[in-house]
């Protein structure tokens, strides 16, 4: 069904679901950054500048296969910039009107993102040093 989305791997629709949850991860890690410091920040415009690019990134280096292992490496230092800078956000925004509950989500969503990150490692490696 997705195969011509991902060509080169064995589960499309797998790998579509976990790039699909990794996005809206990072959406929701990047809201609790603006919400935090605030829409028009250096802060936010990071973060969403990180989300933006990791997510095309990982479709552009699944799709076509030719962005190699070095793109990889890129777009993981992506994803990680977007965590370090939630997991800053989160915990220092103790002192903020951030309410319980958005600071949970906020918190949940960064450790699901850091588990997703995880589980990318195989993935790149199956795809670009295993071949």
């Amino acid at each position: 069904m997705l195969e011509w989305l991902f060509p080169t791997v064995s589960n499309p629709l797998g790998l579509a679901a976990l790039i699909a949850v990794r996005i809206t991860l990072n959406v929701i890690l990047t809201v609790t950054v603006a919400r935090a410091v605030g829409f028009r920040t250096v802060t936010t415009a990071v973060a969403g500048t990180a989300t933006f690019l990791s997510g095309a990134l990982v479709v552009l280096i699944f799709s076509s296969g030719e962005f190699g292992l070095y793109a990889s490496y890129a777009e993981f230092t992506l994803q990680a910039i977007v965590i370090v800078l939630a997991g800053y956000v989160i915990v220092t925004s103790l002192s903020t009107p951030l309410s319980r509950l958005r600071r949970a989500a906020g918190a949940v969503a960064l450790i699901g993102a850091i588990l997703v990150l995880l589980s990318m490692i195989p993935l790149y490696g199956d795809a670009f040093v295993a071949p």
